[in-house]
């Protein structure tokens, strides 16, 4: 089963920074907010509910169930470096969710290319399009 987990930018904090999670909630003002710890099977108890951070909403960001070759997680925004059946690919494609798959969606100078997550071997991170 795919671990349930969000990123997304808090300008609380100074600089930024990126807040994860594993829950969200959308308020009527559509403002976002993610609970950066587990919930239980019983759901949270009333301190952990105060523990939420409020997030930018267009940084929302969701874990797409892969990791880039050297681990780090990958999320949808995040911009990654491809390996095609072993040929290096040196262009930097973004992660979406497009159709029901992740896809990823390459920045080459021409048309725009939609292929799919799993025909990819090797997939590196580079950075996040939120990234300041």
């Amino acid at each position: 089963m795919q671990e349930l987990l969000f990123k997304g930018k808090s300008d609380v904090y100074v600089g930024s920074i990126w807040i994860e999670g594993n829950s969200i909630t959308q308020y009527e003002s559509g403002e976002i907010a993610i609970f950066p710890k587990n919930i239980s099977k019983f759901g949270y108890d009333n301190q952990e509910i105060y523990k939420r951070v409020q997030i930018k909403p267009n940084t929302l960001c969701k874990y797409i169930g892969k990791n880039d070759m050297f681990g780090r997680k990958l999320f949808t925004n995040d911009v990654v470096k491809i390996t095609i059946n072993g040929v290096p690919i040196e262009v930097e494609s973004k992660i979406e969710y497009k159709n029901g798959l992740y896809v990823i969606k390459c920045f080459d100078g021409s048309d725009i290319q939609i292929h799919r997550l799993d025909d990819y071997v090797n997939i590196e991170y580079l950075y996040n399009i939120f990234d300041d």
